[in-house]
């Protein structure tokens, strides 16, 4: 597997803005959200979210987008869509829901030359999600075959927000693939705009556990 050529990350708040943009120095990159009045921001230079500035906006060569088709084609999907808790304090996972059932039908339409895309998932959740909620819903929407015709991985966001110094490209990144190969895949993808290092988890629910554990130790320092 190769270096992807073209890379979409769909989801751009606090986490998927600033990992886009990063991407687009590297690789062939677009932006994609289904909010268009947050697109339309962008596009002229504001952040909502008050991380990143005018100047980094309206320089930057990232095309952002709410048009799912560009989804399509892509070799490598980066999901950093958020996943809060319900009122019975359950994980939220219908925007997780929402992205995978549109990743499954826009692979449906995928060129059958192009090589299986390889899906990274960054939302915080619990191990098991990525492979036992998000690969199925992509399969049933696509009629594809999880390890087969597409691929699943798992990066954790691991961002610290309104701090300048610990960024994406400063702290180290976990990253994990359903192969050895994938794996190998995504480290090397990332490891284009993570200058810290890339450690490698043995498989996606470890890569997974590791932001349980890394949110229950910010959670006690802060209490």
């Amino acid at each position: 597997m190769n270096i992807p050529n073209n890379l979409v990350v769909i989801g751009l708040g606090y986490v998927g803005l600033p990992l886009a943009l990063a991407f687009s120095k590297e690789i062939s990159t677009t932006g994609f959200d289904v909010d268009t009045s947050r697109v339309d921001e962008l596009r002229d230079g504001v952040d909502r979210n008050n991380e990143l500035s005018n100047a980094e906006l309206t320089s930057s060569t990232l095309p952002l987008t709410s048009d799912s088709s560009c989804i399509s084609d892509a070799e490598f999907i980066v999901v950093a869509v958020p996943t809060p808790i319900t009122d019975s304090y359950e994980p939220d996972l219908r925007m997780l829901k929402s992205a995978s059932e549109l990743i499954g039908n826009r692979l449906r339409e995928r060129e059958k030359n192009l090589s299986p895309a390889i899906v990274v998932f960054e939302s915080t959740t619990y191990p098991g999600c990525t492979e036992g909620f998000c690969g199925p819903l992509i399969e049933k929407a696509s009629g594809l075959k999880s390890g087969v015709d597409f691929f699943l991985g798992y990066s954790p966001e691991r961002t610290n927000f309104g701090d300048g110094i610990h960024t994406l490209e400063t702290v180290v990144k976990v990253v994990s693939g359903q192969t050895p190969e994938v794996a190998e895949l995504v480290s090397e993808t990332y490891g284009r705009v993570v200058k810290a290092g890339i450690h490698t988890a043995v498989n996606i629910k470890t890569a997974e556990a590791s932001k349980v554990i890394e949110n229950i130790q910010r959670d006690l320092n802060i209490a």
